[in-house]
């Protein structure tokens, strides 16, 4: 017969109660079967634990087993805590990938109310492009990300909300700088003799009229970071979602496009929902229930 963690529980329950009596209240059973128990550990073991049959007083062997099955006792005590809290998304941990822009202005406002609900959670957030987001997610290097999203295959994808496009550039930039004031009445006329440089999200503005203006650029900077420093160092212009622009400094400005049916869209995004962890599950239901849309109107 195999040792069972039960038959290691009644031993150490026994011992530490003094009597079967008294350690049968504790295992709320009766004291016929706790002795059933100890007889079963104890032919499985080859060894008599007790020196007497009050099982009080244990054997040399039986101090030795005691040691070992408290130790056993208590760790599988704890491992079945640790699975309960995982299971709970009380304990565990997840991996977060989003774009810089949503890190920075959007994702503080979901954790603020995630950790409030799951302080132990170990949390793990990484910014990236919105490529390196669908990839971390698909090699499952992430288990919820936050992007654009082209390619769903194969995803569980849940829309959060659509983000304009507008120019950034020096406020004092010579052509459009000056326009400040025509918020909202700008065209992509008034960046065709700009120096324009590329960044991702170029990609997915598919106007005939900045195809032409995207083509003609010999500077593509990738990363959010570059690009700001480039436009601010008044080597070019470029454009950039207006979330982006909330968190712009002061000597640079945005300013959104009159008509242009081309919007970051902004998804959820994970492995399929019964393949995810209570964690990142948990996760799932916080960003989709959190007000992107009022919360976007504040912010503006």
């Amino acid at each position: 017969m195999a040792i069972k963690v039960e038959m290691l529980r009644y031993f150490v329950t026994v011992v530490e109660s003094g009597s079967l009596e008294s350690a049968a209240l504790v295992l709320n059973r009766t004291p016929s079967a706790v002795s059933m128990m100890l007889k079963q550990f104890e032919e499985t073991l080859g060894l008599a634990l007790f020196a007497s049959s009050r099982k009080n007083k244990l054997t040399p062997a039986g101090q030795k087993i005691y040691t070992i099955a408290t130790r056993e006792v208590a760790h599988f005590e704890q491992t079945i805590r640790a699975l309960s809290g995982v299971a709970k998304a009380v304990t565990g941990s997840i991996k977060i990938a989003v774009t810089p822009s949503i890190a920075s202005a959007v994702l503080p406002v979901i954790m603020r109310d995630y950790i409030a609900a799951h302080p132990n959670l170990q949390i793990e957030v990484r910014d990236m492009t919105s490529l390196q987001v669908v990839d971390a997610i698909n090699r499952q290097q992430a288990d919820v990300g936050i992007a654009c999203c082209d390619d769903k295959a194969n995803l569980y994808t849940h829309h959060l909300f659509s983000d304009r496009f507008g120019f950034v550039c020096r406020k004092d930039h010579p052509t459009i700088g000056n326009k400040i004031d025509e918020w909202g009445r700008m065209t992509w006329a008034d960046i065709q003799d700009a120096y324009f440089i590329v960044n991702d999200l170029c990609k997915f503005i598919q106007d005939p009229d900045f195809v032409t203006i995207r083509r003609k650029s010999n500077l593509s900077a990738p990363n959010t970071a570059s690009l700001l420093g480039m436009i601010r160092a008044g080597i070019g212009v470029s454009i950039l979602p207006e979330l982006a622009a909330i968190m712009l400094e002061p000597d640079l400005c945005f300013l959104p496009l009159k008509a242009t049916e081309s919007k970051r869209e902004i998804y959820l995004l994970s492995q399929p929902l019964q393949s995810l962890t209570p964690a990142a599950k948990a996760f799932v239901g916080t960003a989709e229930a959190f007000d992107y849309r009022a919360y976007l109107i504040q912010k503006n």
